[in-house]
């Protein structure tokens, strides 16, 4: 199945998921844009500018894995786009999520350069005012969302708030001495405790559906349709249009599977082995 076609789907596997769901907790999804759900290269100042306004290379299956969330339970479920883009490239990334099927949700971007707890202030407000049960945070390792999204789980610790985080790992953190002395480096940060790492939407589905977040008829959607295409994923030096799993940039080596291996999922972690050593 052609993974831009296949929301339709996805809609009538939420619609049975809800059934099994409809008490389920208030969801508050908080997700970064350049190098989570879009391939924008942010640790190479040169790849940013070429790519910020390209509104085609999407990471494959991230859509679709929203629309399972959002749709699962879509009155109890709230879905927010943090970025530290300037809110003069607004209209860029509204058009990237339009255009690539991410389902509907509010676009928070930096309204000044120098506001360096834009992201942070932004998480507090949003979990103060929407009160949640559980706040599912997805971000990358190349810039800040590691200790932002960890900043933020301390906040609410004392809280009944369920925080998850899962960090893209984009980036390694396995940067040699002349690397660094060259200039050359793209150096990720170590995810810090309780984070889950993850290359492919599908760790991220298995994970929700483990911690009761996700159906198992959703999670199972994901093996099928995006583990599948994604396993036969061609992996090309060009990767500045459609979909991409593996960009040319992404150095994953640190990435750990931590779920049971199936038969299902073999192809997946088959490629994923391949991709990221």
């Amino acid at each position: 199945m052609h993974l831009l076609t296949s929301i339709i789907v996805i809609l009538a596997i939420s619609a049975f998921s809800t059934v099994a769901f409809s008490a389920e907790k208030k969801v508050l999804l908080i997700s970064d844009i350049d190098d989570t759900i879009k391939a924008s290269h942010v640790l190479n100042s040169k790849a940013v500018v070429s790519r910020f306004a390209n509104l085609t290379i999407r990471f494959s299956g991230m859509a679709q894995l929203y629309q399972l969330i959002q749709n699962q339970n879509p009155q109890k479920t709230r879905l927010v786009y943090l970025s530290n883009a300037p809110v003069e490239v607004s209209i860029f990334h509204q058009s990237f999520l339009s255009q690539n099927n991410f389902p509907p949700g509010k676009v928070l971007l930096r309204e000044s350069i120098f506001d360096e707890n834009h992201k942070i202030n932004a998480i507090k407000k949003l979990v103060i005012q929407e009160k949640p049960d559980v706040v599912i945070m997805i971000g990358d390792n190349g810039e800040r969302d590691v200790e932002i999204y960890h900043e933020a789980q301390r906040f609410f610790q004392k809280s009944s708030i369920q925080m998850v985080s899962f960090i893209h790992q984009v980036y390694t953190t396995k940067i040699g001495f002349f690397g660094d002395l060259l200039g050359i480096a793209e150096r990720g940060k170590k995810l810090l405790n309780g984070q889950i790492g993850f290359v492919t939407p599908v760790e991220i589905s298995l994970e929700l559906n483990r911690l009761g977040l996700l159906s198992q008829q959703s999670a199972d959607w994901m093996i099928q349709n995006v583990g599948t295409y994604i396993s036969e994923e061609s992996i090309f030096d060009w990767d500045t249009i459609g979909n991409i799993t593996f960009p040319s940039y992404k150095t994953c080596d640190d990435f750990v599977w931590k779920w049971q291996i199936t038969k299902e999922l073999s192809p997946l972690i088959d490629k994923i082995n391949s991709a990221c050593r």
